[in-house]
């Protein structure tokens, strides 16, 4: 059973010395990269780091925000950035949304400084430079893609994709950028993502190989509705990958989990919890974010626990008051490894995109059966239609990924395919549901997001 894994290196030893040269280079000098990256040793330091800056930025930064732009979340209780978000009226100084901008930028930046380094490293053979150049752009793709996702507005927002996304940075240069469209930003991501699942090995120890590539394409391409694409990236991974099902809390703890496909793990010293901390009720009875009536009730109605052995992750709290609300204890840990790709999501992924194709409608409910058989409830009717099997999906995603940021793309995903879908009674489409850029984008080149607003 493979099992893959991203190490964040803040209390890792090996980070030595060249390394710290190397993050504090300014771009372009060249006596200065020769002084920083002289091994192979160096270089491979040097994509730590940039794995370091993915495990901090999906520690619960990144997914907290896409969760409070859905309606998964009730308003939250004192968090003023947050608020900011939930209300769909972020602006240029909110903070959190600012440092949260940044992180990926960072992991993009020392990928591309990589690539640009081989020249000054003697000991590089050629197998070592095409694997550090596919997880380097592994690395820049799924960035760009996750950026896009919070900062612009759906694929397929307008018919050709003209709309602005987000800075493509391909170069190691501070220049300011302007914004690409969508198309030619969707454009790259794809470009980085199929060289990394074409160079990639199939194992890769413990960082991304072939099969995290392939899953990451089926999210891509899933965002796209390109149902056909999606559905033979996520074939390969359930087909292929030898992943399987865990015990239900397993992809949320300690040890790594036989369904990540690409895991973030954090060190058991570590036990910040950082973002995710603002759900814990495990040390109060009134967290920081909690789940709203609207989703909880929408899945399991109001007797909570139900047979659904996933509506134990909701608590509720002051039953009898008017006032009451649900708890989330997801992750009331005090540490645990972030499943940033797993199988519940592909398995869901393939079976929404079959459904959609109309084709291998036996395959589409098996997948569907696999998670609910897990969470003990009644299976999908055998001979179901296209329909029911995209209802079930759907409802199978949101029931699953709770907390995990990725609901609110579903939905603007299925806006911009032509659905008339609401969030918080707010269209799918309206200024707000794009976060706003912090302001140090603002220059002559760049255009920053409309005001926010969804009313």
């Amino acid at each position: 059973m493979k099992i893959k894994v991203i190490i964040t290196l803040f209390s890792l030893a090996f980070i030595l010395g060249s390394c710290d040269k190397i993050l504090e280079l300014k771009p372009g000098n060249e006596e200065l990269y020769e002084d920083a990256l002289q091994t192979t040793e160096d270089l491979q330091n040097l994509l730590n780091s940039s794995y370091d800056v993915m495990a901090n930025t999906y520690y619960g930064a990144y997914q907290n925000l896409g969760e409070l732009i859905s309606y998964n979340l009730a308003i939250p209780r004192a968090h003023n950035d947050y608020t900011e978000v939930y209300n769909r009226a972020t602006i240029f100084f909110n903070g959190t949304v600012g440092d949260l901008y940044g992180e990926p930028y960072t992991s993009i930046y020392r990928a591309n400084f990589l690539m640009e380094s081989y020249d000054f490293i003697d000991d590089l053979k050629e197998e070592d430079r095409i694997r550090l150049e596919a997880e380097s752009k592994f690395i820049r793709g799924l960035s760009h893609f996750e950026i896009t996702n919070l900062f612009a507005q759906p694929y397929g927002f307008t018919s050709d994709n003209s709309h602005l996304g987000i800075p493509i940075r391909l170069v190691v240069k501070p220049d300011p950028l302007p914004r690409s469209t969508v198309k030619e930003v969707y454009d790259q991501i794809l470009a980085d993502l199929n060289y990394a699942k074409d160079n990639l090995p199939d194992h890769n120890g413990i960082y991304a190989d072939k099969y995290a590539a392939y899953a990451m394409l089926a999210r891509v391409y899933f965002q796209m509705n390109d149902f056909e694409k999606a559905a033979e990236a996520s074939a390969v991974v359930i087909n292929e990958g030898n992943y399987m099902l865990d015990s239900l809390n397993a992809r949320w703890s300690e040890s790594i989990s036989s369904e990540n496909i690409f895991t973030l793990v954090i060190a058991s010293s570590d036990s910040r919890n950082k973002a995710f901390n603002n759900y814990r009720s495990d040390n109060t009875e009134i967290p920081e974010l909690y789940a709203s009536r609207e989703y909880v009730e929408g899945l399991y109605g109001q007797s909570i626990p139900t047979s659904d052995e996933r509506s134990e992750w909701f608590v509720k709290m002051a039953p009898t008051s008017p006032n009451y609300y649900y708890n989330i204890n997801k992750f009331n840990k005090n540490y645990f490894n972030i499943p940033f790709l797993h199988l519940s999501e592909i398995l869901l992924i393939h079976a929404e995109s079959l459904a959609e194709q109309g084709i291998q409608l036996s395959t589409a409910v098996d997948d569907i059966n696999l998670i609910r058989q897990r969470a003990g409830v009644s299976f999908l009717n055998e001979n179901s239609t296209p329909e029911a099997i995209i209802a079930a999906a759907r409802v199978e995603r949101e029931k699953e990924m709770i907390g995990e940021g990725r609901i609110v793309f579903d939905l603007k995903r299925r806006g911009a395919k032509g659905e008339n879908i609401e969030i918080r009674n707010a269209p799918w489409d309206c200024n707000g549901m794009a976060l706003q850029f912090p302001i140090s984008e603002n220059s002559t080149v760049f255009v920053m997001n409309p005001t926010g607003g969804c009313n």
